[in-house]
């Protein structure tokens, strides 16, 4: 596979790493709550929409339908893209009988690496090219057995490589709680990139922790959330 870069839609982000993340790596968004995580992972699949890409995104911390809305707010209307097949929704976030669920939409359990093997090997069927997952709570990679961390990350690893698919996880979660800090480094070590995430006297800023096969600055840069999305 030849190097080719994948760009976020953050127009600073992509001039400071050459054009944007590596095609077939996968990136660890981490910070806490109301960061900006989340809105970079949909700037980042609504940027694949706008390329032409088939995208999806996996909603762990809401049903689908709430991020249907949240894309919605920045003028990101993902609805027609679905029903055209570009955009493939899916939601481990659990689903409760009370409401029916949607044809459209993939339902897993997150606790289930065979089931989440299998929606892997069906996107890439339909030729998905980008796909955020999150958010997830540090809590839920704590409750997990260290095998079974090691294992999904080393599987999403090896499957965005070899079908094409750049990837984000985004986890939130506080830097200095030791169970959440050892887990997490087990999961830091098995992905190609990682972005740490923070508000700091006010301002929201981001840090490349690691960034493969380009330069990058190593200090925190600060950055808006704006109608249009973050704008660093």
């Amino acid at each position: 596979m030849a190097l080719e870069r994948v760009p976020t839609g953050i127009e600073g982000l992509d001039r400071l790493t050459g054009g944007g993340l590596l095609r077939g790596s996968w990136t660890l968004a981490y910070g806490p709550p109301g960061t900006g995580k989340t809105v970079f992972g949909m700037q980042f699949i609504w940027e694949g929409i706008k390329r032409g890409e088939v995208v999806s995104y996996d909603s762990l911390d809401r049903p689908f339908a709430y991020l249907r809305v949240y894309f919605d707010s920045f003028g990101w209307k993902i609805g027609p893209h679905e029903s055209q097949g570009r955009f493939a929704p899916i939601q481990s976030f659990p689903h409760f009988a009370d409401h029916q669920k949607e044809p459209r939409i993939i339902y897993y359990g997150p606790r289930s690496f065979e089931e989440m093997r299998a929606v892997d090997v069906e996107l890439s069927r339909r030729k998905v090219r980008r796909l955020v997952c999150g958010d997830y709570p540090e809590v839920f990679w704590a409750s997990l057995p260290v095998q079974e961390i090691l294992d999904i990350t080393r599987w999403k690893l090896a499957w965005a490589f070899q079908d094409g698919i750049t990837g984000v996880d985004l986890i939130t979660g506080t830097p200095g709680q030791q169970e959440g800090d050892r887990l997490r480094a087990i999961v830091e070590k098995n992905v190609n990139n990682i972005i740490y995430f923070r508000v700091r006297e006010g301002q929201r800023e981001m840090k490349i922790i690691k960034m493969e096969a380009t330069d990058h600055p190593l200090d925190w840069l600060p950055f808006n959330i704006t109608k249009d999305g973050i704008v660093l």
